[in-house]
């Protein structure tokens, strides 16, 4: 069964008469498949975010670079942890845990936590799942960087 879904998009925003970008701005959007939302409501979202809000995804050769030592302290250390201030994903050989820097369980003060309204047992996503969203990212990036339209205003 398959755990997440996800599509990319380049989003050029006007807003109160101007353009806030030349260039457009990445995202990323991340589910659950139907067949987990047909058990419970679960919201993956969060690992949309640690892509947007990582800086070095932001550039394909960053991306790369920052994915391929993932891959390697996971194949060398069995796991690994990769964050910023925002979201952080704990990185084990068969599951990953993206982990909300900012929230807690109570809400108030804490220890770290995630979405407090998925279930703990589906906080865990396969990491062949996570590190095939890190290559269609990858993917993404290339296009964008090769096609992607560019305006002058």
């Amino acid at each position: 069964m398959k755990t997440i879904q996800y599509y990319f998009k380049l989003e050029f925003q006007y807003m109160n008469g101007t353009w806030l970008s030349n260039e457009g701005n990445l995202r990323s959007c991340v589910s659950a498949t139907h067949d987990v939302l047909k058990n419970t409501y679960v919201d993956y979202s969060i690992l949309g975010d640690f892509i947007i809000l990582t800086l070095d995804m932001q550039d394909y050769s960053k991306a790369k670079i920052l994915i391929t030592r993932l891959k390697q302290e996971l194949s060398q250390k069995g796991n690994t942890y990769y964050g910023n201030e925002h979201v952080g994903l704990k990185i084990e050989k068969s599951f990953c845990r993206p982990i909300d820097n900012l929230g807690t369980e109570d809400g108030i003060d804490g220890p770290l936590s995630w979405n407090i309204i998925t279930p703990p047992e589906l906080q865990y996503i396969p990491t062949e799942e996570v590190f095939n969203l890190f290559n269609d990212w990858l993917k993404f990036l290339k296009e964008v960087e090769l096609n992607a339209p560019k305006f002058v205003r």
